[in-house]
């Protein structure tokens, strides 16, 4: 479970790699007299660091005031527990995932501070909803820190949150409003009791 470091495989059209560009290229982050062709090619030859925050993040959290858990059970849909292993063993695969910024909302950082703690001033946090090879999405979201220097060009990835439920951001589904599925996955899953971790180190 060591850093992924991608080099000429790293997907220029990800949506990772397309968020990072625009950032880099909005108004104020680099100075347009730096703007143009050298720093264009400076751009796609930019290597990304995708990791973890640190091994904690690996570890299953669970919050009954914020009805969040990341523990799984047994009878967990082997396709969530695949997504976990997936991710545990080889952080690299969230660059095929659909990424957007996320909204920093009260509910939404209490639940990532389980695991970073405070947010550093700034955060620019996505949510990135995993996918298959053939852009098919598949269980398991996770949020991650992106960070961003200039001198010299780097895009920095550190997952800090694993979400096999999507407690943090849920989603509508089968007509249910989204406090109705965050309440009944949560329900669904708070008496779980296996570490994400742990399953992955059982299997592997």
């Amino acid at each position: 479970m060591s850093k992924i470091s991608f080099q000429s495989s790293f997907n220029r059209k990800s949506s990772l790699f397309s968020l990072a560009s625009k950032k880099f290229e909005s108004d104020g982050f680099i100075d347009s007299t730096k703007r143009g062709r050298r720093f264009e090619k400076d751009l796609s030859r930019i290597t990304p660091d995708i990791d973890f925050y640190s091994v904690d993040v690996m570890r299953s959290k669970a919050s009954h005031d914020h009805q969040f858990t990341n523990f799984i059970k047994h009878s967990t849909d082997q396709a969530i527990k695949t997504g976990i292993f997936d991710i545990l063993t080889n952080p690299g695969v969230i660059e095929s995932s659909r990424a957007g910024e996320v909204e920093m909302k009260p509910e939404i950082l209490a639940c990532l501070n389980l695991y970073v703690n405070p947010m550093p001033q700034g955060a620019i946090v996505l949510k990135c909803n995993m996918t298959d090879s053939l852009g098919n999405p598949k269980s398991v979201r996770v949020f991650v820190l992106m960070i961003l220097q200039s001198e010299p060009l780097k895009m920095i990835y550190r997952i800090i949150l694993v979400d096999p439920f999507h407690l943090v951001i849920p989603s509508l589904h089968n007509g249910m409003t989204k406090d109705e599925m965050k309440r009944t996955m949560y329900n669904e899953n708070r008496d779980n009791k296996i570490c994400m971790y742990d399953y992955v180190q059982s299997i592997s």
